[in-house]
């Protein structure tokens, strides 16, 4: 699923803030390696999205996160529902579903 921040943000007056994070590393990646990035939606709640992310280095994890977004309305910056045609996009990506 892809979307541009563009329209996001300026046409649709919608943001994505991380109100949670977490982060672990259990391993050193050196000056010029180069990290790959495996991301999983965990849980899609009502108005939320909890990701996990892992980078690794060779298949070596170096880096754990784990974070939550809300789905945000700019102008009055509180929590906006999914709409259904992004939740259900979003839904069959997800460990977990609630609502």
């Amino acid at each position: 699923m892809s979307f541009r921040v563009t329209l996001l943000h300026m046409e649709m007056r919608l943001g994505l803030p991380t109100v949670a994070l977490d982060t672990e590393f259990p391993g050193a990646a050196r000056l010029g390696e180069q990290l790959d990035f495996e991301v999983r939606v965990v849980r899609v709640g009502a108005t939320s999205l909890t990701l996990a992310v892992t980078g690794a280095v060779a298949g070596r994890t170096c880096v754990k996160a784990r974070l939550v977004q809300v789905l945000t309305r700019l102008d009055s910056m509180r929590p906006e529902p999914w709409p259904e045609s992004w939740r259900s996009r979003i839904c069959p990506l997800s460990e977990e579903i609630s609502s």
